[in-house]
């Protein structure tokens, strides 16, 4: 029996409907579309450590969704200027919703614009034409768009705000924590910080036993909230530590793989750019 030949129209939505399903079973495809649709000027590349986070991160959050106990909280030390920011902080909670629409997201930063320009981030990638014709359940709330804190129609949320803001009442399945250290700040201020993100912070997760908590931060120091974590309960935190050059540092051993004649990312951080930055770092701050 011959099949009836599509129509043009069908064709397309045949199109979107398997693309919108290849974004939904893989974080990593989604990011390296998105990141292209969120920042078009950008000659992206995508160096093998992208994937290693995005397959950690899909397995915690489909954990999140079936319910399950999670495994551990996570912590990424990443290189300055390596996309972060953009992976974690802009492009995953949208994937996020993908998977479950009416997850809590809240996302903290160490000033109120940098959580703000991250949430707004966000937004634009959902209402993106792209976006909306793949994924029309993102359609935010039309009495809810602040740039900072918005929902879905489905009643899930994004949160976000500076380390010092207040937060009381506020609740999430997950937390991102992003920078929350400033290079800038004296040793009593990140005491600080720390104390907030334990006192305040920590707490703030809807069910403690699912829900997970995300940590991501350039190293400043041997006391900032990294450290203090990993001293306090190592064990808690699934550590990938991630230098620009191969050193005894990288966590887990098995990330040694992501170095090509020992860099990480040997495009951006070519053994020219490292000794720039260390003659004018110096050999501490680098």
């Amino acid at each position: 029996m011959q099949l009836p030949k599509l129509t043009d129209n069908e064709k397309q939505q045949l199109r979107r409907e398997i693309e919108a399903e290849i974004y939904r079973r893989s974080f990593y495809e989604f990011f390296v579309a998105a990141s292209r649709i969120l920042y078009p000027n950008v000659e992206w590349q995508y160096p093998p450590f992208y994937k290693y986070i995005c397959d950690l991160l899909q397995e915690a959050v489909e954990r999140n969704i079936r319910g399950e106990d999670k495994q551990h909280d996570f912590i990424f030390n990443l290189p300055f200027r390596a996309g972060k920011s953009i992976l974690l902080s802009q492009i995953f909670p949208v994937w996020c919703w993908i998977k479950k629409p009416s997850l809590a997201i809240m996302q903290v930063s160490h000033s109120e614009t940098l959580a703000v320009k991250h949430s707004h981030a966000s937004k634009m990638l959902i209402e993106s034409e792209w976006s909306l014709s793949l994924f029309p359940a993102l359609l935010l709330r039309v009495d809810t768009h602040a740039k900072s804190n918005y929902m879905n129609a489905s009643g899930g949320k994004r949160i976000s705000f500076g380390v010092n803001s207040g937060i009381i009442g506020e609740g999430a399945n997950i937390q991102i924590i992003d920078d929350i250290n400033n290079p800038k700040d004296s040793q009593a201020v990140t005491q600080g910080i720390n104390e907030t993100y334990t006192d305040t912070l920590y707490s703030r997760l809807n069910n403690p036993a699912v829900d997970f908590r995300i940590i991501l931060q350039q190293r400043i120091s041997a006391t900032d909230i990294c450290q203090y974590l990993l001293d306090t309960n190592p064990h808690k935190y699934y550590h990938v530590c991630l230098p620009v050059k191969l050193t005894p540092y990288i966590n887990p051993p098995e990330c040694i793989e992501f170095y090509e004649n020992g860099l990480l990312w040997k495009e951006r951080f070519s053994e020219k750019v490292i000794l720039d930055f260390q003659q004018t770092l110096g050999s501490r701050a680098f």
